[in-house]
This record gives C-alpha cells, structure tokens and sequence, in this order.
C-alpha cells in the first residue's frame, strides 16, 4: 500500500524516538502583566500545572498584530493553581476529552461578565447561548470549594490609539491631554478575582488589578457591604518612578496627599488595609471601575489643602487613565468574541432568519444562517471562491433580485406572460410603467450543488456541510477579533478538515487583528497548517495559499494530572514540524494500529 506524506493529512508521519532539542535558543518569551504579582493559596510550589510561556518559536517574521495575547486563569474549573496561557493568531487546543480545552474558551467569557456585567454567579453568558451554562460560582470554582479564589485575566497589545482617555477629547484641540505620562503603554493587562462571602452568602469581586507594559501596575480591592478603595500602587514602575533628578514620582505625590502605604508587595496577595492613619482614596461600592465614566473621586476625611489637592488631582488622573482605560481596551476585546459551540444547529425546512440577531445566536451556528439566508444587503465580504475551495459539494451562491408586487401594473404583466410561456418578458414591458416605485431590490444567497447548480435546502445537504459551512461563515464575516470554536473539524472528512485549515489561516493573514481559538481533535487541522509554514520557509508556497510563519501559532497540550488542569505548549520551527515530541496518546493511536 502507497502512504501518503503527512501533510496531505491520510498517513501518519515517521514515529519519533526521543524528545527534540529546540533549535533555536533565541527563544521569545511571553512576559506577564503582573508576573511578580503570585498569589499564595498555601500549596506546594512542585504541583499543579508548570508556568506557560510562549518561547521555543524560531523567528522568520514576527506577525504585527494587536490583541489579546494571553490569558491568566486560576481556581476556575479545572484549573487550579494559575496558569498563563499564550494566544497567537492561531492558537489550538489539543488534548482528550474532558481534560480542560473548553475551560480556557469560557474563562474568556467569564471574564466579560465579571467586567461588563459584575456577574461573579453567572449561568448563562452573554456569547453563550442556551447551550453554555456554567451553572454558577459553586460549579465553576476549582473543586467546587467556596474557599477558593477565582483569578481570570487577560493580557492585550495595543494599536496605534494607545490607552484611551476617559473624559478627553482628542479632536478638540482646546482639550489638553489627560495623563499624557501614560501615551507611550504598548500593553496593558487586567486580571479579577472573584471570593465567596460566608456572610452574604454569594460570591463577590474582590480584587480588580491593572498592569501596564509587562510590569503590575495598581489594584482596587473591595469587601462586602464595603468601599472598594486603592490597594497597592507600584511605585517602582518605570512609567512613575523617580527620575534621573531624583524628583518625586507622582504617586508619591498621591501617598504624601493621603498617607498611604503604597507597596510593592504582592497586589492579589494583599488581606490587611495598606493605609496608614485614616486617611484613605475610596473609589464608590465596586472592585471594578465604571468604564464610561472612570474612577469616582472621594476624598475621605480630614479634606486636603489647595496645594495636596492639585498634587493629588494630577495623580488621581494617571491613575483613573490606567484603571479604566487597560478595563475599556479588554471589555472592547471581549465584546468582539464570536463564540460557536461544538454541535451547530441545523436549519429547519422553514427556517426563519432574524432579522437583527443577538450575538449569542453564533453559539450553535444560528448566526451564520441568519447571515447567509437572510434578505440582506451587507453581504460585500461574502465571495463564492473560499466555500468552493473547501471542497464540501455545495457552495452558497450570492443572488440579486427584485421583489415585484403582485397586484401591480408589472406583477399582472409577468404573470401573464409566464402563464402564456413568455421566455423573453422584457419585450412585454411598456415604456412607461407607473408603478416601478413599487420594485424592491433584494439580496440573498442559495445553496447550491456544484455538479448541477441545484438549489439546496440546509437541512439537505448533509450533517456535515451543517457543521462546517457555520464555521466558514463566522471565520470570513466581518465583526469579531476572536473566533473561539469548539470541535471545528464535527462530521466533516479529513480532506476538508484540511481545507478549513487553510480558509481559517487566510483570515488571520487578511486582517492582522483577529484571532482564531480552536479547541479541536484533528491532527488534519494542524497538520495543514505546518505544511503550510514548510512551504512558505522553503519559497515553494502557491500565491493562493496562506504564508504561514511560527510566530502565527500557539499549539497546546491540554491534559489532567489528579483532577487538575495542565497546559503544555508545543513549540514549531520554520520546517513546519515540533521541537518537542508530541505527548503521547493522541498523534501515536495511528502509529499504533499500523504496527
């Protein structure tokens, strides 16, 4: 029997025999906000799941890409002690059932609800749909132990704009600036911690920290029933630390205005008041800030002086600029999530589309319907040539019509022509018709076969044209920074697994701001992708294919060690292959049949 090369994805590739030595020592890693910022929950420092980085990556050509860039989860779900998860244009989740991929997806989900909605019990999420229910705080913390804290954040780079300004202008050019100290941050983070109160007897925000350019930054902390008030303030960071005249930072400015105690100990590990005195900065009943309209400004007893209050008005504005704006920058990221659960509905013969879905209507694959069947005229993403390509037999065909009434002058025309069997209605039209005012141009777009132009209904193309064409659709519309899908490749052949890879990849190509999150089980999937950043090293990459480098991927090995969650990211180098072996149980079950 003739085997096949790897990257057709239908023959496995040569069994390794020992691990890999990465290649490159140059390795980039990917450097927390807040990494000295460690949370202390009394466990011993060997267990749980090791730190991720993102290094190991040979540099061909670095994307330059905005985003988010990676995630922090700790005590949610499986995860237990805190993991750091890096996210690349194309990032893929590996691993067996029920090990943990999922988590990482709705951690992100999570996080929008604590930040948009103040929603620590949440069930049902916003992107979610009916078919995500996280059942609340009690279900999701680790072990479903109330003493737990919940940690989830998110690490994003910014575009041009920079951190925005709350309260300023930028096109009134009689507006000065806001806190320009803050223009040049290229990176901000946010992580919240959510805690259970025994005394209220629900769960609560604790904890809303900031870190800006890799470094933490500041943190609000909040206690049932009481003020959420500044925490700890990093007097060491580079934005607000002491110059090279050895003159005052501007939070030190801040501190001797109230007496604070600001430090550099560990922000999220932080349980006594860091005041001094009290004197104290109250920032209203929430840990996290109102992102319209910033941090409230109260100043607790005893009032300050004309001269403290101007020192401590220009820092207050620095800090109201960093809290809020790294909250708005990653609250616009989480908004622009288009989450598509892991069975897509499949379309009714008498499907209605809505009209002005919701965004969770994405969870099931309704969205992507609503979108392709619907009467719209915003369809100018839409091209034929990428669902060809993906080889699946039936294609949408865009179509333009008009709609004519019935009963009007050019209704009762047409039908009396085609009652006649008229096969050229033009030559029936008068020159003057009265009521053309009545025509309406519409647009849609009809699933057709390829073989014969047959038109198809949804419900009978096949399950799996079902599950991947929603997929296709969500990848290639405009709206989203981040595509997070679960079992991309459901019911669909290898060859087109393949294939979707490809489409997939192009759009992170074509628009250098989104983001593709993949929980998957197909080896076809990634295995079109390496061959991709092969072809692409090697120069002998076709003009229609998508120049993938290793900087585009993120791949993870997603397993459990006694009920917690581990990530293990697997590095690739410009040959289109792994600089560490593949672990075992997934890619070795062909290798196994064939012995």
């Amino acid at each position: 029997m003739k085997k096949k090369s790897p990257e057709d994805g239908n023959a496995p590739k040569k069994k390794a025999t020992g691990k890999k030595t990465p290649a490159h020592p140059d390795k980039e890693e990917t450097k927390a906000g807040g990494d000295d910022l460690e949370v202390s929950r009394g466990k011993s420092p060997t267990e749980g799941p090791p730190k991720i980085t993102g290094g190991g990556i040979a540099k061909l050509r670095k994307p330059m890409r905005t985003g988010i860039t990676k995630i922090t989860i700790e005590n949610f779900k499986g995860v237990a002690d805190k993991v750091e998860i890096p996210i690349r244009p194309i990032t893929l989740l590996f691993g067996a059932n029920s090990a943990g991929k999922s988590t990482i997806l709705q951690a992100l989900l999570y996080l929008r609800e604590l930040l948009e909605g103040r929603s620590p019990d949440t069930d049902r999420m916003m992107a979610g749909g009916a078919s995500l229910d996280l059942g609340g705080f009690r279900d999701f913390v680790h072990g479903r132990l109330r003493g737990n804290r919940i940690r989830v954040g998110v690490e994003v780079r910014l575009d041009d704009d920079g951190l925005p300004n709350v309260g300023w202008d930028a096109e009134d050019p009689d507006d000065e600036p806001i806190a320009a100290e803050l223009d040049g941050v290229r990176e901000v983070s946010v992580d919240v911690c959510v805690e259970w109160s025994n005394e209220n007897w629900k769960p609560y925000i604790t904890h809303y920290q900031v870190g800006l350019d890799g470094e933490p930054f500041a943190a609000i902390r909040t206690r049932p029933g009481g003020e959420s008030q500044l925490d700890v303030v990093n007097l060491n960071h580079p934005l607000v630390a002491i110059d090279d005249d050895g003159e005052a930072t501007l939070f030190d400015e801040l501190a001797n205005a109230f007496n604070l105690n600001f430090a550099i100990s560990p922000i999220l590990d932080t349980r006594n008041d860091d005041v001094r005195g009290d004197q104290r900065l109250l920032l209203g009943s929430n840990a996290t800030p109102d992102f319209g309209r910033g941090l409230p400004e109260k100043w607790a007893y005893p009032p300050l002086s004309d001269e403290q209050r101007v020192a401590a008005t220009r820092s207050f504005n620095v800090l109201n600029r960093a809290m809020t704006g790294a909250g708005n920058v990653i609250l616009s990221e989480l908004r622009k999530i288009r989450y598509i659960g892991p069975i897509r509905r499949i379309p009714e013969r008498n499907f209605q589309p809505v009209r002005s879905p919701g965004e969770n209507r994405w969870a099931d694959g309704s969205g992507a319907w609503d979108l392709l069947l619907g009467e719209r005229m915003d369809l100018e993403w839409f091209e034929e040539e990428p669902f060809a390509d993906l080889g699946l037999g039936v294609v949408p065909r865009y179509q333009s019509y008009f709609e004519v009434p019935n009963r009007s002058l050019l209704g009762m025309i047409i039908d009396r022509a085609l009652e006649r069997g008229e096969d050229d209605i033009d030559k029936l039209f008068p020159d003057d018709i009265s009521d053309l005012d009545t025509i309406v141009r519409r647009s849609r777009v009809q699933l057709v076969r390829e073989d014969s132009d047959l038109p198809m209904m949804p419900c009978d193309v096949g399950i799996g044209v079902s599950q991947a064409l929603p997929v296709a659709i969500g990848a290639m519309a405009p709206g989203y920074r981040i595509l997070a899908v679960e079992q991309p490749e459901l019911h669909i052949h290898p060859a087109i697994q393949c294939n979707l890879g490809d489409l997939l990849a192009k759009q992170v190509i074509k628009d250098e701001g989104r983001t593709m999150l993949l929980e998957t089980h197909s080896e076809h999937l990634i295995l079109r992708m390496l061959r991709r950043i092969r072809e692409n090293t090697e120069g002998t990459l076709d003009d229609d294919k998508p120049a993938l480098v290793p900087e585009h991927l993120s791949v993870l090995w997603v397993e459990q060690h006694g009920g917690v969650v581990a990530i293990k990211p697997i590095p690739v180098n410009p040959q289109g292959d792994f600089d560490e072996e593949w672990p075992k149980g997934f890619f070795e079950e062909r290798f196994d049949e064939y012995e």
